[in-house]
């Protein structure tokens, strides 16, 4: 029975003491005329919030500067696809043909490095609002003849026993030229045998009625080949024979007069 006593008045006091301090809380408005908060919400805020404030007004202001070198490579790409070299050629060819004028546009580097491949490009169109888009470097350029089927040829004159280039071509030879603003292009992958200074030649030929060709235009375009990959190119493809004939002999007679002058 006492342990039940006691039990009951601890439980009567402690409920006594929370009623006091609940009653002893200031609901009253402060000052500013905002509410108080209960104590956990305000406990909670204390804990939640920093007690620091960031003024973004009088934060330093970050300029992003880009990288020296990235800048200057960005300026650098902007100027190489903005420099481009016309230089007009006059056309010697004399036409027969009663056709109406167009011109030719093309780009055929003179320096290349030997087992290297390089991309020539033929343009021809009836107008010259689009020929030169995307061209750079020097870039030949001559008025010309122009149907409605033109062929386009970049030969090697070289003898054909001793070529000093391989030429493969991405189009067909015979394309139509519209009569627009529209552009026709040939695409030719060159690549220089040897080294050496050699010419290329584009031949340009109308077709009147998918029978008669009439050549146009001819030029000759000097390259000059560099050795550097041709010592490299020639190791690669003949390796076995090097190795055979070359190689093994030396390390084998290396090896027998190494061993005779041990024995004497």
């Amino acid at each position: 029975m006492r342990i039940t006593a006691y039990i009951l008045i601890l439980l009567l006091l402690s409920s006594c003491a929370n009623r006091k301090l609940y009653n002893d809380y200031d609901y009253s408005p402060n000052p500013n005329g905002v509410e108080a908060e209960y104590a956990m919400e305000e406990a909670y805020d204390i804990i939640a919030e920093p007690d620091y404030i960031i003024a973004y007004d009088e934060a330093p202001v970050m300029e992003a500067v880009p990288y020296e070198s990235e800048a200057l490579l960005v300026e650098e790409k902007m100027l190489i696809n903005e420099e481009i070299n016309i230089v007009e050629v006059s056309n010697n060819r004399v036409s027969n043909s009663t056709t109406n004028d167009g011109r030719i546009a093309y780009k055929i580097p003179s320096d290349m490095l030997v087992r290297n491949t390089y991309q020539v490009i033929v343009r021809i169109s009836k107008s010259n609002v689009h020929i030169y888009e995307n061209l750079n470097g020097d870039v030949k350029t001559s008025v010309i003849p122009v149907t409605q089927s033109m062929e386009v040829k970049v030969i090697d004159p070289s003898p054909s026993d001793n070529k000093m280039f391989d030429i493969v071509s991405d189009n067909k030879p015979i394309q139509l030229v519209e009569n627009n603003e529209n552009v026709t292009q040939w695409t030719f992958n060159v690549t220089p045998l040897r080294a050496g200074t050699s010419k290329l030649k584009v031949v340009v030929s109308i077709i009147r009625d998918g029978l008669a060709k009439e050549v146009v235009y001819e030029d000759d375009v000097t390259v000059k080949a560099d050795i550097t990959k041709t010592v490299p190119y020639f190791i690669a493809k003949y390796w076995q024979w090097l190795l055979s004939t070359i190689v093994i002999p030396i390390i084998i007679w290396f090896t027998k007069r190494k061993k005779k002058d041990e024995d004497t």
